[in-house]
């Protein structure tokens, strides 16, 4: 976890230095900068998604005073009032919250399941069938049949994987009993994981062992402020109670946790690491919904297309024009409430934000099957010029055969295609054997037809170049030949029927699409 007074600890022989003269609340009072925000109109936002215009008066620990750009009127909003990404930021700016303190961190593995959820923490065994993972405090069970990739060289908090009594033991393991350094580093690092009655136990152990020095001033103060803390129980309770309820994932419990702290406790002397602590639920609550919101969206993706697929009675070109019209809207909106227990306030707008934020992962296919020629055949050779040398036979001497057999196909297709633009019965019978082979598909073939339309020209993904393998029935060529042979010897005809592939329908290929 981001300690809280890592940035005060390694500050706080200087600042003891400068200030030595002054009392400590002027330590903390010059510590926030004052920034002067009175002359700037500002948009503050709300919860329930409603604005105002205005200037900012004052502020304080508890809040801001607020100037009425409409009427003048000015009004006390207790920081809990605003919207929480804003709130975060104007107690950054203002000076109320350290944007900087850093968590104490540890490199950690993500394991993708073939759920597409995953679990990152630390493997503590890879020994037979399963995974041997610490995460949360808990040790689970993963087999590795459940797990579809492992990926490493990530931070996590170490509170997200460790108890707090599992990392003073750590720390405790490196401990040299004589030395007063080795005392005040276990002393810092037992504070970075909130365990105040360690921390002032090697505290005291380091002054002992340099009792008289000048260097034990700062030391001295450290343990005062340690000691505050450790008295204040019942609020240390709740700080760890509320980073319980963020390791959880459970954030609108713990903002109003926060929020009852600050209401029970207005001038706690913890009040700065209410801060802290709410900073790390935001910025966590971040990170966790743009995770589930990634994982959920490709999810939601696949459902919804199959649901949509099994439908009766509908049309390929109806579903196409689906697909092409609000389908995303739906999508975001049914995402939205997946994530609602994470963050209530969120809009399928929001959604839509965080997923074009998303980090993007490994790249998923789906492919047009053997129906790609439902597409058209514009769409169908659309971006595969990189390709031409995987769907393509390179053109030969002129004598060669298979040259003269190309020749003669691409002619053949060319002649196909300029009767069926100009006469338009052979349009209506093209859309109608185009419904009929969507009608003979199976149901996956038809979802997966679907996802691959999706993914390409929804613009909701980032898709790579078209990749196409050659047709198996005609092998790329687009029509078959038939020859005639006749019943006597030698007296084969010369070049035989060409009749267009009943697979590919003269595509030649068989489109897919890679998409992330």
């Amino acid at each position: 976890m981001k300690t809280f007074l890592q940035r005060f600890l390694a500050t706080l022989g200087i600042l003891t230095l400068l200030f030595a003269d002054q009392p400590c609340w002027a330590l903390q009072s010059e510590s926030v900068p004052a920034v002067d925000r009175g002359a700037d109109a500002m948009m503050l936002r709300f919860p329930d998604g409603a604005v105002r215009i205005g200037f900012l008066s004052s502020h304080d620990p508890a809040g801001i005073n607020f100037r009425s750009a409409r009427h003048g009127g000015v009004i006390f909003l207790p920081w809990e009032r605003l919207e929480a990404a804003q709130s975060l930021a104007l107690r950054v700016e203002l000076g109320y919250v350290q944007e900087d303190a850093e968590e104490l961190l540890i490199p950690v593995e993500r394991l993708v399941l073939v759920t597409g959820q995953d679990r990152v923490g630390v493997v503590l065994s890879r020994e037979g069938d399963n995974f041997l993972m610490k995460v949360g405090g808990n040790t689970q069970v993963i087999p590795k049949n459940r797990v579809v990739s492992v990926t490493g060289g990530e931070m996590a908090p170490a509170l997200d994987v460790y108890k707090t009594e599992e990392l003073y033991a750590q720390g405790l393991a490196n401990l040299k009993a004589e030395d007063a350094l080795s005392h005040l580093a276990l002393a810092e690092y037992c504070e970075r994981i909130l365990d105040f009655p360690h921390a002032m136990t090697h505290y005291t152990a380091a002054i002992a062992l340099r009792e008289g020095t000048e260097e034990t001033g700062p030391w001295q103060l450290a343990l005062e402020h340690a000691g505050v803390k450790a008295l204040q129980a019942d609020q240390l309770d709740r700080l760890r109670e509320i980073d319980r309820l963020r390791r959880r994932s459970l954030f609108p419990q713990a903002m109003e946790k926060v929020a009852a702290f600050r209401q029970t406790f207005p001038k706690s002397p913890l009040i700065d690491d209410l801060n802290k602590s709410e900073a790390l639920v935001v910025r966590t609550k971040e990170r966790v919904l743009k995770d589930r919101i990634n994982q959920r969206w490709f999810y939601r993706t696949t459902q919804m297309i199959r649901k949509v697929a099994r439908q009766k009675g509908q049309t390929m070109d109806s579903l196409t024009a689906l697909m092409d019209g609000d389908w995303t809207e739906q999508l975001r909106a049914t995402v939205a409430d997946d994530v609602r227990k994470l963050e209530p306030t969120i809009t399928p707008e929001l959604v839509g934000q965080y997923w074009s934020q998303r980090r993007k992962g490994r790249y998923h296919v789906a492919t047009y099957g053997e129906a790609t020629w439902l597409l058209g055949e514009d769409r169908a050779k659309a971006g595969l010029e990189k390709n031409k040398g995987k769907t393509k036979i390179s053109k030969a001497k002129s004598n060669d055969p298979q040259s003269e057999f190309q020749d003669r196909v691409q002619k053949y297709l060319q002649n196909q295609r300029r009767a069926a633009r100009a006469s338009f019965s052979g349009s209506k019978d093209q859309v109608e054997e185009r419904q009929s082979t969507w009608d003979l598909m199976s149901l996956d073939a038809r979802a997966m037809w679907l996802l691959a339309y999706y993914a390409e020209f929804s613009g909701e993904f980032e898709v790579r170049p078209g990749v196409a393998h050659l047709c198996r029935t005609c092998g790329g060529h687009g029509a078959l030949e038939t020859v005639e042979v006749g019943v006597t010897r030698n007296q084969a005809t010369r070049g035989g029927r060409l009749t267009r592939c009943p697979v590919c329908h003269g595509v030649a290929f068989v489109r897919r699409v890679r998409f992330r």
